[in-house]
Order: structure tokens, then C-alpha cells, then sequence
């Protein structure tokens, strides 16, 4: 017989939010392809390839969940519960890794400006701005998690870069 105290399991929504956020980013990327090519801006088309990083870091957040779920067994007591701060770690290190990449690019494009078609650029940065904010306001119940704590923080600064 199983023993329980009436604690819900408060991860149950957790991989499901996830999973939403995932899509989101990827619908992103998918917007910033089509309005690059259709505008000529490469840096659509980069930033495109940047939110597919994104939905890389958020398939990382899922995987480190799902892990994190196993029940502990004879040779690991303690269980996987650690798996989601390995997760956090490696978000938070490609999140460091794109902000300095994305400095280095603003510098070189703050010392050769390029022209681009602004209507278009405006429309899909509108569009990621709010697939954005929608992702991060999905994952905003699981704060208490440092891996989806991290993966919030990641589209909140997208938002802001948005």
C-alpha cells in the first residue's frame, strides 16, 4: 500500500509548460526565417538561428525534468533530483556564451552599420516579443525550480533583447 500525506506534486504541470515554451521559440524562429528572407535581413535570419538555440536550452530544461522525476533506486538514494541544477548550469552557460557572442556582433555591426527593410523587422520583432513574454509568463508558476527559473530568466532576457 502506498503512503501519502495529500501533497500534490507541484512539478505535475511543469513538463507541460515546458513543452509549451518549447513551441513557442520554435514558432519564433520559424517567423524570424520567413521575415528574413522575405525582408533580406541577415539579422533576422541570425536571430533566428539564436531562438533555435533558445528552444536547444528549453529541450535541455524538459530533458534535466524528466530526469529529475525518476524515483530513487538502490544505487542513486538520492534520486535525480539534481539533475535539473545540471540543467540550469548548462543554460546559464549558453546564455553567457550568446551574450557574448551578441556583444561581439553589436560591435562589429556598431562599426559597419547595414541597411535592412524596417516594416518587416518591426513586424517580427513584435511577433517574438510577445511569443517571448508568453513563454516566460507560461513558465512564471515554476520559479521555484532553479532549471526553469533559469529558462525564464532566458526568454525575459530574449524579450528584453527583442
Amino acid at each position: 500500500m502506498g503512503h501519502s500525506h495529500g501533497t500534490k506534486d507541484l512539478s505535475s504541470g511543469r513538463g507541460k509548460r515546458l513543452l509549451i515554451a518549447l513551441a513557442l521559440n520554435l514558432s519564433i524562429a520559424v517567423a524570424e526565417v520567413v521575415g528574413g528572407v522575405v525582408s533580406g535581413s541577415l539579422a533576422l535570419i541570425a536571430d533566428a538561428a539564436h531562438n533555435l538555440s533558445d528552444a536547444g536550452s528549453v529541450l535541455v530544461s524538459y530533458i534535466a525534468w524528466r530526469i529529475s522525476r525518476r524515483v530513487a533506486t538502490q544505487r542513486r538514494t538520492f534520486g535525480y533530483a539534481r539533475a535539473e541544477t545540471v540543467g540550469a548550469l548548462i543554460n546559464l552557460t549558453t546564455l553567457i556564451m550568446i551574450g557574448l557572442y551578441l556583444l561581439w556582433e553589436a560591435g562589429s555591426r556598431f562599426l559597419e552599420p547595414t541597411e535592412v527593410v524596417p516594416t518587416t523587422v518591426l513586424i517580427v520583432g513584435a511577433i517574438a516579443l510577445v511569443e517571448d513574454l508568453a513563454a516566460a509568463w507560461v513558465l512564471r508558476k515554476d520559479l521555484g525550480s532553479l532549471n526553469v527559473r533559469s529558462t525564464f530568466l532566458h526568454m525575459i532576457a530574449d524579450a528584453l533583447g527583442t
